[in-house]
């Protein structure tokens, strides 16, 4: 079969890539969460790339069952600026990282004088 609805299969893709690093992140923090570091680089490298991929799978699925779906011009919105601030949050943080580290203890900076988190 071929694309029975460019909406809904332009909107299905839009709303996995906007999803996608997340789906990325859980994968890939799954090890430091039940086993905690890695012992070498290599297992590093490999279990980040088992995390890439069980994460675009998890994509693909998802894509596929929300295809077929009705979007509401809500739905839609929201999909379409989650998305685009993702994209400037992306290029953003790419040149200018955000002052708060999301697993930094601001409490620790302040112990250590450092003042920033």
């Amino acid at each position: 079969g071929g694309i029975e609805s460019m909406e809904g299969f332009a909107f299905s893709r839009l709303f996995s890539l906007t999803i996608l690093p997340w789906f990325i992140f859980f994968t890939w923090f799954a090890a430091a969460a039940f086993y905690g570091r890695l012992p070498t680089v290599f297992l590093e490298i490999l279990w980040s790339n088992i995390a890439l991929l069980l994460a675009g799978i998890c994509a693909l699925v998802m894509e596929n069952g929300m295809e077929g779906i009705a979007y509401s011009k809500g739905f839609k919105a929201v999909i379409l600026t989650l998305f685009c601030l993702s994209v400037l949050y992306y290029v953003i943080f790419t040149f200018r990282l955000p002052w708060a580290d999301f697993f930094a203890d601001p409490y620790a900076a302040l112990v250590l004088g450092t003042g920033v988190a």
